[in-house]
C-alpha cells in the first residue's frame, strides 16, 4: 500500500516523469535485470547541427534507415578507461524533424536550418554522441555518412526518452491488499 501512495504521489505532481510497480527486489530480479542488459534498447532524441542545411531528403533519407548494424571502435573519450576494441551494435529506427525557434537558444539561431532534433532506438551500450559525429571516423556508417558527401554532424543535447525492457514486474496493487 506504502508503494500505491509513492507512486500516486509522484504520478500526480509531476508532468514530465512518471513511475510505475514500484516495490522490493531481491537479489535474483537484479540478477535477471542484468542479463537483461544485452536486449534491452534505448531510445533518444538528440538535438544535432549539421555542417549545411537539413533538406527534406535527408529526412526522408533518415526515416528509411531501419535496423543497420553499426561498428564503433571505443571512443576517444572513453579510451582512457576502457579497452580498445571494436563492438558491433544495431540501430533500430531513425527519424529527423526540424525544430521551432522556440527551442534553439539565441546563439544557435543563426543555424537554425542546420539544427534538427533524431530520434533513434538502438541497441544498449550504443555510443549515440559517436554515432552523430562519427568519432574522427571510429564509428561506421555514422550519421555524418550516412547523409553523405562533406557533411559533418554533432550533438548539442542528448536525452534518453525510454528503457525498452521487460522489467520491473507489473505490480498489482489491489492484489496486496
Amino acid at each position: 500500500k506504502q508503494f500505491q501512495q509513492i507512486t500516486t504521489a509522484i504520478n500526480v505532481k509531476q508532468t514530465d516523469v512518471g513511475v510505475r510497480d514500484l516495490q522490493i527486489v531481491s537479489k535474483n530480479d537484479i540478477q535477471l535485470l542484468k542479463e537483461g542488459e544485452n536486449e534491452k534498447t534505448k531510445t533518444y532524441r538528440a538535438l544535432c547541427c549539421l555542417s549545411r542545411a537539413l533538406t527534406d531528403a535527408d529526412i526522408e533519407l533518415l526515416s528509411k534507415c531501419e535496423s543497420f548494424a553499426i561498428d564503433q571502435k571505443t571512443p576517444i573519450r572513453v579510451l582512457h578507461r576502457r579497452t580498445l576494441s571494436v563492438r558491433q551494435k544495431h540501430v533500430y529506427k531513425l527519424t529527423a524533424e526540424r525544430v521551432t525557434e522556440e527551442v534553439v537558444s539565441d546563439e544557435h539561431k543563426p543555424f537554425i536550418d542546420r539544427i534538427f532534433y533524431l530520434n533513434l532506438t538502438a541497441e544498449a551500450g550504443t555510443y549515440i554522441k559517436e554515432f552523430v559525429h562519427s568519432d574522427f571516423g571510429r564509428t561506421v556508417p555514422s550519421l555524418a555518412t550516412i547523409l553523405g558527401g562533406d557533411c559533418a554532424a554533432d550533438i548539442i543535447q542528448l536525452d534518453v526518452m525510454e528503457i525498452n525492457i521487460d522489467w520491473p514486474p507489473v505490480v498489482d496493487y489491489e492484489d496486496q491488499k
